[in-house]
This record gives structure tokens, C-alpha cells and sequence, in this order.
């Protein structure tokens, strides 16, 4: 279980850690102007809120960790090579500043030449880059998680989505199942105001005003023995990516929410001229980053077995 603390004797109350969490809005500001952990249900442990931290005032620690379970430390961000690796985070804010386009090929470039199953090469690129195009996709997925915000104003289905939620995090939590009506009732308490308070702040955008955003697909192939490994072709691809964005001196960003949007809405991929024989894989927001790193975060617990 991962457990979460707040030095007020170091925090001085600058608010990054708020800033950089306002999606989901775990963080929040006290009486006192203290930021504090108080909507825990909807933290993912991306650790962006220690990462930004001046003060090192934000921990993560592991209670209890369990047999053949390790854990990747916490620690600064320095000028060593390694960091291309280590210190690699998805950006919230994008500058309004254009990329240019001699670097998104290059970037491209770079995803083209990562591993993929039995050399298939099969993925495609589709770039927007102008805000005509990126205000549309914007739109379109908005217009998505409305109507899946109206759902939630169904007793039945709310109730069925804060059970699912309540589950999740208590599974997080390593909290073992079967669960009791107890710990579920409480649980699904915590998580109500998801959907009381709704569930994407005011002003939220899903490309994160991204100057930049590239689409990946991959053709549907059935005649081939390497199919089931497409997804993880483009997942590497991306990897690439952000790792060449970084070199470039720009920030990155995939956008799940996006391509959850774009293959459940089959109407979005036309908007961009996508036919219908491709998959939407995944997106990658790119431009100049706003956020200062200063610390590498807890990862882990991860089960680590030598056989």
C-alpha cells in the first residue's frame, strides 16, 4: 500500500502540486492554504504532485511491501544520462508556441524506427498541427464524455460506475477481495463526489492545448501471425517518441482519454480522413512544456521474481 504525506514544515504553500493535479483534483488547499490529499479515490499514484515539488515536501512510501516485491526510489533530478529515462513525465501544459516541422519529422522518424513483431512496420501517423484541427478533435471528444456524463444521471448506471470505482480503488489500496458490504459501502461513499462535483473540472481539455497531436493507427490485418502484437508495436513507437521529444527540448503526453474517444465514437476518425480499416492506438500530445521537474518519484511496488 502506498501512503501518501505532506511536510508542512518544508511545504511553503506555492500550489504546484495543486496546479499540476487539476484534473483530477486530489489536491486541495485547506483553511490554512496548506495543500492537502483530499480526494484520495480519484489519485492514480502518478506522483506528478512530488515531481513538481521545490521543497521536497511530498512523499511516497511503500507500509508494507510485499515478498518478491521491489520498489523504484524516489530522488532528484540531475544532469546524468540516465535521466532520458528516469525522469520522463507526461506533461499538463503546453506552451503556445508552435513546433517546427523539421522536428515532428524527425520525432516521427524516430517512432518509425522502434521495434515492431515480425518487422510489420504496420503503424501510421496522422499530424495536427493546426489549431483549426486540434479545436475539432477537442470537440468531438468533449462531446464524447457528455454523453457519458448524462449517463451518469441514471441511478442505476451511477450506481454500477461508483461500485466499478470504489472497487478500483480499493483494490489499490491492496485491500483483499471479497469485498464486505461494510467496505464497499464506505468506499462507494468516498468516490460519490466523482460524479456530484463532475467528472472533468471546469476548462479541462483533453489535447491539453498540445500545439501538436499525432495519431497512430495500425491496419487490420487477418492474415498474419504477428496481429496480436500491434498494439504493443505502437505502444513502443510512443515510447520512442516521448523519449525523442525529450532530446528535441519539447514535452510529451498520451492522450488515453482521446483514443478512448476516437474508437468508441467511430465518427471522430473521419473527421480526419481515417478509414475505417485502420485502429485508433494510441495519441501523443507534443510542444514546449510549461512544468519543472524537480524529482524523480516512487514507482512500485512491482513483483520482481529471479527464476
Amino acid at each position: 500500500m502506498i501512503e501518501k504525506t505532506i511536510n508542512l514544515d518544508l511545504c511553503n504553500k506555492c500550489g504546484q502540486c495543486v496546479k499540476i493535479c487539476y484534473a483530477s483534483r486530489v489536491i486541495e488547499f485547506n483553511e490554512q492554504g496548506f495543500p492537502g490529499f483530499a480526494k484520495n479515490a480519484k489519485c492514480i499514484f502518478c506522483g506528478h504532485c512530488q515531481a513538481v515539488c521545490p521543497q521536497k515536501a511530498i512523499e511516497f512510501k511503500v507500509s508494507h511491501l510485499p515478498a518478491n516485491h521491489v520498489t523504484a526510489p524516489a530522488g532528484p533530478v540531475t544532469k546524468n544520462q540516465d535521466m532520458l529515462l528516469l525522469s520522463q513525465r507526461s506533461e499538463r501544459f503546453f506552451k503556445q508556441q508552435s513546433v517546427p516541422k523539421d522536428k515532428i519529422k524527425q520525432l516521427v522518424e524516430a517512432m518509425m524506427r522502434s521495434p515492431s513483431g515480425g518487422n510489420e512496420q504496420n503503424r501510421c501517423y496522422y499530424i495536427l498541427d493546426s489549431g483549426i484541427k486540434i479545436d475539432a478533435l477537442e470537440k468531438a471528444v468533449n462531446a464524447y464524455y457528455s454523453k457519458l456524463e448524462k449517463m451518469g444521471s441514471n441511478p442505476l448506471l451511477k450506481n454500477l460506475l461508483i461500485t466499478n470505482l470504489a472497487k478500483s480503488y480499493m483494490e489499490r489500496l491492496d485491500i483483499p477481495s471479497p469485498y464486505s458490504r461494510a467496505q464497499l459501502g464506505k468506499y462507494k461513499q468516498i468516490c460519490q463526489d466523482t460524479f456530484e462535483n463532475g467528472l472533468r473540472p471546469e476548462g479541462f481539455r483533453f489535447c491539453l492545448g498540445a500545439p501538436v497531436v499525432i495519431i497512430i493507427t495500425s491496419a487490420f490485418k487477418k492474415i498474419t501471425m504477428h496481429r496480436q502484437f500491434f498494439n504493443g508495436d505502437v505502444r513502443l513507437a510512443m515510447a520512442y517518441g516521448t523519449l525523442m521529444a525529450t532530446l528535441q527540448g519539447l514535452a510529451s503526453c498520451m492522450l488515453g482519454l482521446c483514443e478512448m474517444a476516437m474508437n468508441n465514437e467511430k465518427n471522430i476518425p473521419k473527421l480526419f480522413n481515417i478509414p475505417g480499416t485502420e485502429k485508433i492506438q494510441g495519441l501523443l500530445a507534443v510542444g514546449y512544456g510549461e512544468t519543472e521537474w524537480t524529482q524523480i518519484p516512487l514507482r512500485g511496488p512491482s513483483k520482481l521474481v529471479w527464476v
